[in-house]
This record gives structure tokens, C-alpha cells and sequence, in this order.
């Protein structure tokens, strides 16, 4: 993480390093099309987004499950960030999950980065 990172773009090293495992994550949402209109060459749109948004592929894990595959998919992330769930999965409501800033944790209590909110996709 590089000090001057936005929380957006922490939001977008995240999800990059979550899309580049084998977790059964698919991302979507206000994050996703912000970066498909950025990487083609429309960059006006000011919204900031504040959270994460996912589908889950395939059977949904315990909240327990979700949060050590989000940390294993992290790998050496987690040095920087911490993961915890926040909402277990139900009926009517996505599982959730908050990243925090390691490195202020013990100066200034926790930053949050991001709230992912994860929802299963039917097969």
C-alpha cells in the first residue's frame, strides 16, 4: 500500500488481488463500472464508491469460511489490511464483510476501507 492511496484505490487493490485467486468471488457493481468507463477513456463520473459488491459461486460459506478465504486470497495483503466479517449470510440479506488499515489500528483505532457486501449467485 503506498501512502498515497486513495480509498478507492484500496478498494481496487483489493478486489485485484481477490481477482486474481481461485476464490469463487465475481465482483460487480458502481466499483466495476467506474473502472470499465475509466479504462475507456470516460472519467468524468465523480461518484465515490464506498463499498465492494460480489456475487458468491456456488453454495455460500459460513461467514467464518468467507472471511479465511478472503484472507488467503489477500496473501501477503493481509499484512496491510484487516479482514472481518460483519454480517452472516441469510435468507434476506448479503453476507458482510469490512477491510480495516492495519497500520493505524494501534495509532489512530480503525480506518475502514470498504464494506463487501456478498450475495450467492445461483448456479
Amino acid at each position: 500500500m503506498e501512502a498515497n492511496m486513495t480509498k478507492e484505490d484500496m478498494m481496487y487493490e483489493i478486489l485485484a488481488k481477490i481477482s486474481g485467486t481461485e476464490a469463487p468471488l465475481v465482483f460487480k457493481g458502481a466499483l466495476i463500472t467506474k473502472l470499465i468507463l475509466k479504462e475507456n477513456n470516460f472519467d468524468l463520473l465523480e461518484r465515490m464508491t464506498k463499498d465492494i459488491d460480489a456475487n458468491w459461486v456456488g453454495a455460500p460459506p459460513t461467514l467464518d469460511e468467507l472471511v479465511e478465504i478472503i484472507k488467503e486470497a489477500l496473501g501477503d495483503l493481509c499484512d496491510e489490511y484487516t479482514v472481518i466479517g460483519s454480517r452472516e449470510h441469510s435468507e434476506n440479506k448479503t453476507a458482510g464483510i469490512r477491510f480495516y488499515i492495519k497500520l493505524y489500528e494501534n495509532i489512530h483505532g480503525t480506518i475502514k476501507i470498504a464494506r463487501a457486501d456478498v450475495i450467492k449467485t445461483v448456479n
